[in-house]
């Protein structure tokens, strides 16, 4: 077999699926060599699906075989967050409440990689409805990081991420709200995307209940990866199935070309708020001075006419209007007293509201 999981893609994957150096079946094989031996020390996977998966996997070799189009994942087995509902398989997203419950139709997430060639084999760990900074919950236990197991996989697409880490999953699909997908990615060395809110279905995602139907505010569902192109290629997958144009199982057209010289660019590469170091704000000014040299309009230090601070003040009384109807009723009588505040920044008001907030900090 010649794809190396200590180091290779999820783009060199179904590139030697398709020369032939690898079938669905042997590279499925691997995979699960590797959850073996490395996930009792990680606990990324927490539900496996092999027999239909090593079917799909097998009939995904009998297509390539046959000269049939596998669209553009190519049999490639993956993980999938154990918050998308998948038809005949375990998915809990980490509540007790549903450690039982065994979906009768995949989320459309699901439809839209399955649709795409992926074979999915096996679901990974999140915090109890991905509501933390880490992922631990009473089902499944606690995700380590892989890199140091003393220290946390972040959350709530922690099991996403150290899958993709680890070679388990060559890429993975998480959610994120409060940097469920961007905080996992950085902590894990990985790549991720969260996307604009509502390019992604979220039907059949838990939170909300299970069989939800309408989507919720500010949660995305996003792409996680060993390389921007991987990134491109699951965002592909994932829009393959989006309610937002208004007829089931409708595919979004194919995207136009940029015309890059056609772009207005505003450089924001540093704040107050929420400082960065030299090294990433000067990858974000080299970022800009190559879109320049494309003949983009860009302009310096073009920030928005709202405060930051302010912005995230905003966001943050948006997200717990959105996920505070889980809260215990105490929590949810302190963060209302907070928000009654109007003057006061909802984020820093008291010690306190803080705590609650870093404790039960919704779908994260």
């Amino acid at each position: 077999m010649t794809v190396d999981l200590d180091r290779a893609t999820l783009t060199d994957a179904v590139a030697a699926l398709g020369r032939r150096e690898v079938s669905s079946e042997e590279l499925l094989d691997a995979q699960l060599d590797r959850v073996d031996t490395f996930n009792p020390s990680v606990n990324a996977v927490v539900t496996l699906d092999v027999d239909r998966a090593r079917d799909a996997a097998r009939a995904a070799d009998d297509a390539r075989s046959a000269g049939n189009d596998l669209g553009p994942l190519a049999g490639v087995p993956l993980t999938i967050k154990d918050t998308y509902e998948t038809a005949g398989l375990l998915t809990t997203a980490g509540a007790p409440a549903y450690r039982e419950h065994v979906p009768t139709a995949d989320a459309d997430v699901v439809v839209g990689v399955r649709e795409a060639g992926g074979v999915i084999y096996a679901k990974t760990n999140t915090p109890l409805m991905a509501g933390d900074h880490q992922t631990y919950n009473e089902v499944f236990g606690l995700t380590r990081n892989p890199w140091d197991p003393d220290r946390s996989a972040a959350g709530s697409s922690g099991g996403s991420a150290v899958s993709v880490a680890c070679g388990f999953s060559l890429g993975e699909v998480g959610s994120d709200i409060g940097s469920s997908i961007r905080l996992p990615a950085h902590f894990n060395g990985v790549f991720g995307l969260k996307p604009t809110w509502g390019v992604i279905s979220e039907r059949g995602h838990i939170p909300g209940p299970p069989g939800t139907l309408a989507p919720t505010d500010l949660g995305v569902m996003g792409p996680l990866g060993r390389s921007i192109a991987d990134l491109e290629l699951l965002l592909d997958a994932c829009l393959r199935v989006n309610p937002m144009l208004g007829v089931p199982g409708a595919r979004l057209p194919d995207a136009e070309p940029v015309d890059v010289g056609a772009l207005r660019v505003g450089v924001w590469s540093d704040d107050p708020l929420a400082p960065v170091d030299r090294t990433t704000s000067s990858s974000v000014i080299r970022f800009a001075d190559r879109l320049a040299d494309l003949g983009a309009v860009v302009e310096d230090d073009r920030r928005p006419a709202v405060d930051p601070e302010r912005l995230h003040d905003t966001y943050e009384r948006l997200l717990f209007s959105a996920v505070g109807a889980g809260f215990p009723p105490p929590v949810r009588a302190m963060l209302a007293e907070v928000a009654a505040d109007e003057d006061a920044p909802f984020a820093t008001t008291s010690f306190e509201a803080r705590n609650a907030r870093d404790s039960i900090a919704g779908h994260a």
